[in-house]
């Protein structure tokens, strides 16, 4: 009985073994792909920002959206109702 422990135990530590240097593997994939250069590939993007009300610093929030460094970008303003407060600040 004592050896079926010993077999299980001799599997446990070679998978053990085996995920220790998966994970030295996935360290090293990880720093070689942080060392290479950044890409310069900016797809345009569109930003969809939902509106309703006035809160407090309305204006300031919305102006961040269009200050973005960001070199192609929409920004679509989404409210529930034409009549919102929010649109006159819009």
């Amino acid at each position: 009985m004592i050896f079926v422990f010993y077999f299980f135990a001799a599997i446990l530590v070679w998978l053990s073994f085996k995920s220790f240097l998966g994970g030295i593997a996935y360290l090293k994939f990880f720093r070689e792909q942080l060392a290479k250069p950044r890409s310069d590939y900016t797809p345009f993007a569109t930003i969809i920002v939902p509106c309703r009300g006035v809160d407090k610093g309305l204006d300031e929030n919305l102006a961040a959206f269009l200050k973005q460094d960001y070199p192609k970008y929409e920004v679509i303003f989404v409210v529930d109702d034409k009549n919102d407060p929010a649109v006159a600040v819009i």
